[in-house]
Protein backbone atom coordinates (compact mmCIF):
# COMPACT_ATOMS: atom_id res chain seq x y z
CA UNK A 1 0.00 0.00 0.00
CA UNK A 2 2.90 2.10 0.51
CA UNK A 3 3.94 2.47 -3.13
CA UNK A 4 0.14 2.32 -4.30
CA UNK A 5 -0.12 5.92 -2.99
CA UNK A 6 3.18 7.86 -3.39
CA UNK A 7 1.13 11.17 -3.48
CA UNK A 8 -0.92 10.26 0.09
CA UNK A 9 2.36 9.36 1.44
CA UNK A 10 3.50 13.09 0.52
CA UNK A 11 0.41 14.41 1.68
CA UNK A 12 0.86 12.59 5.40
CA UNK A 13 4.25 13.68 5.82
CA UNK A 14 3.25 17.19 5.01
CA UNK A 15 0.31 17.06 7.05
CA UNK A 16 3.03 15.29 9.70
CA UNK A 17 5.20 18.64 9.41
CA UNK A 18 3.07 21.40 9.74
CA UNK A 19 1.10 19.80 12.87
CA UNK A 20 4.61 19.50 14.43
CA UNK A 21 5.60 22.87 13.49
CA UNK A 22 2.27 24.29 15.01
CA UNK A 23 2.42 22.60 18.21
CA UNK A 24 6.15 23.57 18.52
CA UNK A 25 6.25 26.45 17.45
CA UNK A 26 9.37 25.90 15.35
CA UNK A 27 8.68 29.15 13.14
CA UNK A 28 5.71 31.72 13.04
CA UNK A 29 2.03 30.02 12.61
CA UNK A 30 1.43 32.34 9.99
CA UNK A 31 4.38 30.64 7.88
CA UNK A 32 3.56 27.66 9.07
CA UNK A 33 0.41 27.71 6.95
CA UNK A 34 2.52 28.79 4.00
CA UNK A 35 4.16 25.82 3.67
CA UNK A 36 1.31 23.66 2.51
CA UNK A 37 0.68 26.67 -0.55
CA UNK A 38 4.58 26.17 -1.38
CA UNK A 39 5.08 22.19 -1.04
CA UNK A 40 2.10 20.93 -2.70
CA UNK A 41 2.92 22.04 -5.72
CA UNK A 42 6.46 21.08 -5.47
CA UNK A 43 5.91 17.34 -4.30
CA UNK A 44 2.83 17.24 -7.15
CA UNK A 45 0.08 16.53 -5.33
CA UNK A 46 -2.14 19.24 -6.59
CA UNK A 47 -1.57 21.81 -9.05
CA UNK A 48 -0.37 25.64 -7.97
CA UNK A 49 -3.82 27.05 -9.16
CA UNK A 50 -5.48 24.48 -6.85
CA UNK A 51 -4.18 25.37 -4.20
CA UNK A 52 -4.11 28.95 -4.35
CA UNK A 53 -7.71 28.91 -4.88
CA UNK A 54 -8.14 27.06 -1.56
CA UNK A 55 -5.65 30.29 0.04
CA UNK A 56 -7.01 33.08 -2.16
CA UNK A 57 -10.75 32.94 -2.22
CA UNK A 58 -13.67 35.70 -1.74
CA UNK A 59 -13.72 35.21 1.86
CA UNK A 60 -10.07 36.22 2.30
CA UNK A 61 -10.88 39.02 -0.04
CA UNK A 62 -13.79 40.11 2.11
CA UNK A 63 -11.54 39.94 4.93
CA UNK A 64 -8.44 41.58 3.26
CA UNK A 65 -10.44 44.50 2.12
CA UNK A 66 -11.82 45.25 5.54
CA UNK A 67 -8.82 44.87 7.49
CA UNK A 68 -7.16 47.84 4.24
CA UNK A 69 -10.66 49.81 4.94
CA UNK A 70 -9.52 49.86 8.90
CA UNK A 71 -6.10 50.79 8.50
CA UNK A 72 -6.87 53.60 6.36
CA UNK A 73 -9.58 54.88 8.27
CA UNK A 74 -6.87 54.94 11.40
CA UNK A 75 -4.84 56.76 9.50
CA UNK A 76 -7.63 59.31 7.97
CA UNK A 77 -6.92 61.92 10.16
CA UNK A 78 -3.75 62.57 7.93
CA UNK A 79 -5.58 62.13 4.65
CA UNK A 80 -2.84 61.17 2.41
CA UNK A 81 -2.78 59.94 -1.56
CA UNK A 82 -1.21 56.39 0.29
CA UNK A 83 -4.25 56.44 2.34
CA UNK A 84 -7.41 57.40 -0.55
CA UNK A 85 -4.53 54.61 -2.47
CA UNK A 86 -5.32 52.07 0.49
CA UNK A 87 -8.87 52.93 0.65
CA UNK A 88 -9.35 52.36 -3.38
CA UNK A 89 -7.58 49.17 -3.43
CA UNK A 90 -9.92 47.79 -0.38
CA UNK A 91 -12.82 48.43 -1.90
CA UNK A 92 -11.70 47.43 -5.46
CA UNK A 93 -10.88 43.59 -2.97
CA UNK A 94 -14.12 44.02 -1.52
CA UNK A 95 -16.32 44.65 -5.09
CA UNK A 96 -14.11 41.38 -6.56
CA UNK A 97 -15.17 39.68 -3.71
CA UNK A 98 -18.92 40.42 -3.99
CA UNK A 99 -18.67 39.76 -7.54
CA UNK A 100 -17.20 36.44 -7.57
CA UNK A 101 -19.23 35.32 -4.34
CA UNK A 102 -22.57 35.81 -6.65
CA UNK A 103 -20.83 33.93 -8.96
CA UNK A 104 -20.71 30.65 -6.87
CA UNK A 105 -23.11 28.01 -7.14
CA UNK A 106 -24.92 28.70 -3.61
CA UNK A 107 -24.22 29.07 0.02
CA UNK A 108 -23.54 25.43 1.24
CA UNK A 109 -20.48 25.44 -1.63
CA UNK A 110 -18.78 28.45 0.27
CA UNK A 111 -19.42 27.42 3.55
CA UNK A 112 -17.69 24.08 2.34
CA UNK A 113 -14.65 26.33 0.48
CA UNK A 114 -14.75 28.62 4.08
CA UNK A 115 -14.22 24.87 6.04
CA UNK A 116 -11.96 23.62 3.88
CA UNK A 117 -9.61 26.43 4.08
CA UNK A 118 -9.54 26.14 8.05
CA UNK A 119 -9.21 22.45 8.22
CA UNK A 120 -6.32 22.86 5.46
CA UNK A 121 -5.10 25.97 6.12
Amino acid sequence: PIHSYPQSNDMLGLAALCASFWVFEVIPIYMTALIPMVMLPFLKITSSAGISAAYWNWISMFVLGTFLVDIALEQASTASPRTLLIIHFAIGLMNSAEEQQRQTEGAARDVQKFADGLLLG
